[in-house]
């Protein structure tokens, strides 16, 4: 039994983990938001159009140390939001990131 949960941490140890860190888009502004784009260490994940009090997950894989840079357009400018966080390539990760009604976004929730 040690040797089948030992060959299991070897597994998961050098293949990394399979699962994404899922990310919450949720626009409570007043307008839609377009091209909305999530970049992250060795990828990215758009989005052309987010309607106000909707929500967008995006499932991300970064391929090392990251954080987060949103970026959207809410009709009147471009705003590119390097958000406060620092995500690990690790398993099931939640963050829950809000754009406000007043346009700027802000991260409500990790796990």
């Amino acid at each position: 039994m040690a040797l089948i949960k030992y060959a299991l941490f070897l597994c998961v140890f050098v293949a990394g983990c399979k699962e994404d860190i899922s990310v919450r888009v949720t626009n409570n502004s007043s307008v839609a938001l377009k091209d909305v784009v999530l970049n992250y260490t060795g990828g990215m994940s758009s989005l052309s159009n987010l309607t106000c009090d909707t929500s967008w997950i995006a499932h991300i894989k970064p391929s090392s140390e990251s954080s987060i840079v949103l970026s959207y357009f809410d009709g009147i400018r471009k705003h590119a939001e390097d958000l406060d966080i620092y995500l690990e390539p690790s398993c099931n990760s939640f963050v829950h990131i809000v754009v406000q009604s007043n346009g700027e976004a802000r991260v409500e929730q990790i796990r």
